[in-house]
């Protein structure tokens, strides 16, 4: 079972609550949402050391656990992802400003 301080690689397919992909380690997930690079190598998963502060807390918590080869949902809050959406940190720039 997976604890703190082991090390993984992991498939994921990251979604909004409204199903929508936002990232994927998974090729053909990245394919079919349109999230697909050619920079990106989709064969070697993402490594990480589970508590080593590489990942946000939820992934963290959400990996432990489990056994090699498991799939697993996990919902992460927020508060243990990036945190609230908060209006006063967004700064609006005109599209004109991007090329």
């Amino acid at each position: 079972m997976i604890k703190q301080g082991d090390k993984l690689v992991v498939d994921y397919i990251g979604r909004l609550e409204d199903g929508t992909v936002f990232d994927t380690s998974v090729e053909s997930v990245a394919q079919a949402c349109g999230k697909f690079s050619a920079q990106r190598n989709y064969t070697e998963g993402l490594p990480f050391t589970v508590g080593a502060g590489q990942m946000i807390a939820g992934f963290d918590k959400g990996v432990l656990g489990m056994k090699q080869g498991q799939t697993k949902i996990v919902k992460i809050p927020a508060a243990e992802a990036y945190g609230a959406r908060d209006k006063a940190n967004l700064i609006p720039f005109p599209k004109a400003s991007f090329s």
